[in-house]
């Protein structure tokens, strides 16, 4: 007769410990995944602004002051408005240009500023003589 008395195989404990542990090293892969992509998305919407100055820059030493295209009386409105004034100094604009926000200062147009939605922090601000009086309470990129 044979003898099976030998264990062959895994107990079931043993392998609901086994998918435990391989659930936690999976879950803790996908939280780091999700923290590298988000940071990944905020350098490439700061990259994106860094070439909208750059335009606005070359708009301002143009013309004399910064593009007025906000339709409305607070001068603000969605970045995309910028397109029109930015294409003779920009080759390509960026994408997602109407997920920033564009402020330009009603005296003068001698100051903007722009707010930048983030993911793995919260939303800046950057721009060009950014006093207090007009300037919204979002925190500066830095």
């Amino acid at each position: 007769m044979l003898n099976y008395s030998k264990r062959a195989g895994f107990t079931i404990v043993e392998l609901v410990i086994a998918m435990a542990i391989i659930a936690i090293l999976a879950s803790i892969v996908l939280v780091s995944y999700n923290g590298t992509t988000r940071r990944a998305h905020d350098t490439e919407r700061m990259g994106s602004v860094t070439q909208i100055k750059l335009a606005l820059e070359r708009f301002h030493a143009s013309n004399g002051e910064y593009p007025a295209v906000c339709p409305d009386e607070f001068n603000h409105c969605a970045a995309d408005n910028l397109s029109d004034s930015l294409t003779p100094f920009l080759a390509d604009l960026p994408d997602g240009l109407s997920e920033y926000n564009y402020f330009v200062n009603p005296n003068l147009r001698q100051g903007y500023y722009i707010e930048v939605p983030l993911q793995a922090s919260p939303t800046c601000r950057t721009g060009v003589k950014m006093e207090a009086a007009w300037t919204s309470s979002v925190p500066r990129c830095d």
